[in-house]
Parts: structure tokens; C-alpha cells; sequence
């Protein structure tokens, strides 16, 4: 019998306010999970989802705004809320590193990217040689000349390139979790394939957990372990992402699954969901889905539904879903 693999990041009902004192709005509202030592998880959902900020309340790195954290967040155990600058710096990058989006925003535009690479290197590791394991990163990632590319500033190189400096340098720390937010944007299709494809390969081979953020559910299959899709500040919907992507129970999954082109063309129109994430100041009663929803009920204006077990390993905020 396989062995339940180690558990690194535990999250309680965890809520993040923005906004003011007196009249705060919630961007993540109540999300509870885990992650296991060498899972692929993905988070799915629309732009204002919230699934940026509850990746980034990991490590503390919620911005000011951010007014007050209620749950908890335990990283191998620890709280995350209780820990000092020190330890929080040890956090971020030694055991939870980043890929932000939009790597040519990311990386310094002053610096070569063997020196920036370098820089991550020395705050987390002591080794005899920081330039050969520069040049050994970047083989690592799938960077070709790797000595004549560390010496490259970033506009120098492509979009793909620079995305792979940027998971070199989340890499040099080597984290056992690796968050990568939005990886794929504004690539094309063949280096989005490439970037998912090196994603995967180093979660294989190092045993690196990764939590990629995406909003193109086409991205995630075959890739990821499991997939929660997330609206409007909850997650609405999680299992098994094979299970969650053949036979999707809540009608946003349905949504977004509807408005992937399918891979052999064709002249169909694409089906859209009306309307917008709603913000959090402007979340309406009941289920928060239920304004674009084409299968609403009237219950659904009214009660805001739970995530509730549906089926072995899944779990649905849906009344509609059913037991299976």
C-alpha cells in the first residue's frame, strides 16, 4: 500500500479582508485544503477569482491593503501568522518559491540573468561555485547555451526564455512547493505547451509539490492531481482533476469548460458565460454564481450553498449536484 505523503501546507478557513477598517471586503472567504509533499494542484477560475491572494497569504505576501487575515495558515506545521521576519524570509523561497506572471515585469531589466539568478543562489544556499550552478539552473530548465544566456539581460530574450529564468531562479532555492501563477500568459500555445510540459518534468523528477494558477482550464488536463476552481472568493468545486474535467458538477466548471476551443477547429461558435466575476464588495445573496448561472433555481438567490462531499473524492458548493 502506498505510503499518504507528507503534508506541507495546511489552510483553515481562511479568510483575507481588503479595504477599509470599517467596511472590509473579503477576496478569499473561508477556503480550507491541504497539500502533500509532490502533488500537482491546479486553481482554476476567472481573473478576480481569488486565486492569487490565497496563493500568496502562504507565505505573507499579501500586500498592505490587506486589513486582517482570519484561519490559519501551517506550512509543515507551523503557523504562518506567528512566524518572525527571519523565519518568514527562510519561508520564501526555501520552501515555497514563486513564478509570477508576466516574467518581463518580474525580472530586473538592469540586470544580466545569470546575476539575478546568481543573487537567489546566495541568500539560500552555501556552495563552492554559485556561477556553475547558475549555468546548471538554467540547463535545468531547458535553456540552451546556457554561459552565453546567463550573460543575456531579460529583454534580450524571448517570452519563453524568460519565464524559464524566472522558474530557474524559484528553483535555485530549491523549494518543496513551487507556485506558479499564471505561467502561460501572453505566450503562444507551443511555449504554453513547453512551460506546462517543464512544470510537470521537474515535479516528476525533483518530487517538487506545484500549485499552478490558471484561468484556461485546457491547460490543466493530463497535468495536474487535482484541480479546484474557484469563484468569486470560494472554491466551488475540487477533486480529482481526470473526474472533475469528464463529468464537472458545478455549472461554472460546466461554464468554463464550454468556452475551450476544441483542438479539432471548426467553425461552432464558443459558448460564453454572461457577465463578470462580481467584486467583493459586490457579492450577491445566495450562491455568487447564480446571476450568470443557466440553471439557476430559486434557492439559489436566496442560501449560500456549502462545499459538500459529492461522490468519494470530490467536493461541489452546488445543491443541484447530487450525491453519485
Amino acid at each position: 500500500m502506498e505510503t499518504q505523503k507528507q503534508e506541507l501546507v495546511r489552510i483553515e478557513d481562511l479568510r483575507i479582508y481588503f479595504g477599509r477598517e470599517e467596511q472590509p471586503v473579503r477576496a478569499v472567504d473561508g477556503v480550507s485544503l491541504a497539500v502533500r509533499a509532490g502533488e500537482f494542484l491546479a486553481f482554476a477560475g476567472e481573473s478576480g477569482c481569488g486565486k492569487s491572494v490565497l496563493a500568496y497569504a502562504l507565505t505573507g505576501l499579501l500586500p498592505d491593503a490587506a486589513r486582517r487575515i482570519d484561519g490559519r495558515v501551517l506550512v509543515k506545521g507551523r503557523e504562518v501568522a506567528s512566524m518572525s521576519p527571519r523565519e518568514l524570509c527562510a519561508l520564501r523561497g526555501g520552501t515555497i518559491a514563486y513564478v509570477f506572471q508576466e516574467p518581463g515585469r518580474s525580472l530586473n531589466p538592469v540586470m544580466r540573468v545569470g546575476a539575478q539568478i546568481a543573487e537567489a543562489v546566495r541568500r539560500h544556499q552555501q556552495i563552492p561555485s554559485v556561477r556553475e550552478e547558475v549555468l546548471r539552473l538554467l540547463g535545468q530548465v531547458g535553456i540552451p547555451d546556457a554561459q552565453e544566456k546567463a550573460q543575456a539581460y531579460p529583454h534580450q530574450l524571448s517570452g519563453g526564455m524568460q519565464q524559464r529564468v524566472m522558474i530557474a531562479m524559484a528553483l535555485a532555492c530549491r523549494p518543496e512547493l513551487l507556485i506558479a501563477d499564471e505561467p502561460t500568459t501572453a505566450l503562444d500555445v507551443t511555449i504554453q505547451a513547453q512551460v506546462i510540459e517543464l512544470l510537470q518534468e521537474l515535479n516528476r523528477s525533483l518530487g517538487m509539490a506545484v500549485w499552478l494558477i490558471t484561468h484556461n482550464l485546457g491547460l490543466v488536463h493530463g497535468v495536474a492531481e487535482r484541480l479546484f476552481v474557484m469563484y468569486a472568493g470560494v472554491v466551488v468545486e475540487e477533486g480529482p482533476t481526470v473526474e472533475v474535467l469528464a463529468s464537472p458538477r458545478h455549472p461554472y466548471t460546466r461554464a468554463l469548460l464550454a468556452s475551450i476551443p476544441p483542438l479539432n477547429g471548426g467553425t461552432k461558435r464558443l459558448s460564453s458565460i454572461p457577465g463578470a466575476v462580481p467584486a467583493p464588495n459586490q457579492w450577491p445573496a445566495g450562491c455568487r454564481f447564480h446571476p450568470r448561472c443557466n440553471v439557476v433555481l430559486d434557492g439559489c438567490r436566496t442560501t449560500e450553498p456549502a462545499l459538500v462531499p459529492c461522490g468519494s473524492h470530490r467536493r461541489v458548493a452546488c445543491p443541484q449536484c447530487g450525491e453519485v
